[in-house]
């Protein structure tokens, strides 16, 4: 009976997500129950997290079939100065991931187009560029299009068969503007010797993490690509670090 109910659990999490994933609204039916049990989890989107974690994360897309992938992005100021100009305690940035522009064979293959939650008509490159590009929104969408399009997409995918909500890849992160990353900003803005990185990894949650009641939203992101967000000094040692993100529009704005 326990198992028959835990599958009926599981098969109704995996509809519920992929309903609110693909149309960014609660499915039709009476999902209180699910309600109740995901909108805690998912109104937590960070939380600070051991250095221990942050490396483990990162481990976990570096020992898999998705390692080309792995890619650390460094945040100047006027990265930290467009957060600021452009969102306001509470806002949601999204981050979805492309085809890197730029790729010449020895950079990242992947970045991240920047924009905020339920606004389509403004999206920006800000990862290890001089500058902040403004993307029309035919580039924006042109971009979207030729990431579904590579050939490679197919390895991309695959990966993710097999983990009970990890069903696609991800196309795109959400990042609360809360106190915990304006904090994070606040602690390298203007220095020299720490330094802001936004990594990729694998979503994972196992027993030490139980062990440590760390990081429980991410029961519901096992398996998932996405991003944490830490920081180094000069010497690439880890001072601090901030937990697994979302990568499902956040439950608080799904109507």
């Amino acid at each position: 009976m326990i198992l028959t109910d835990f599958e009926n659990l599981k098969e109704a999490l995996e509809n519920y997500l992929k309903h609110v994933e693909n149309s960014g609204s609660r499915p039709p039916g009476n999902y209180k129950f699910i309600d109740r049990f995901i909108e805690p989890i998912y109104k937590t989107l960070a939380l600070p997290i051991t250095k221990r974690r942050a490396i483990r994360l990162a481990e976990n897309l570096k020992n898999s079939a998705l390692k080309d992938y792995h890619e650390e992005f460094y945040l100047n100021d006027n990265d930290i100065n467009f957060f600021e100009a452009n969102y306001k305690l509470g806002d949601y940035i999204v981050f979805e991931i492309i085809d890197n522009p730029d790729y010449d064979g020895t950079n990242s293959l992947i970045t991240f187009m920047i924009s905020k939650f339920n606004d389509d008509e403004k999206k920006y490159l800000i990862f290890n560029k001089p500058q902040i590009i403004d993307l029309p929104v035919d580039l924006a969408t042109e971009y979207s299009k030729k990431f579904l399009e590579k050939t490679w997409i197919d390895k991309f995918n695959k990966y993710f068969r097999g983990f009970p909500f990890a069903l696609t890849n991800t196309q795109k992160v959400y990042i609360k503007y809360d106190d915990i990353f304006v904090k994070f900003c606040n602690k390298v803005k203007g220095s020299k010797n720490n330094f802001l990185v936004f990594e990729t990894m694998i979503v994972s949650f196992d027993i030490e993490d139980l062990l440590n009641l760390e990081a429980p939203q991410s029961i519901l992101e096992i398996g998932r690509f996405s991003l944490l967000y830490k920081i180094i000094d000069d010497s690439n040692s880890i001072l601090d670090a901030a937990d697994v993100v979302i990568t499902h529009p956040p439950v608080e704005h799904v109507p």
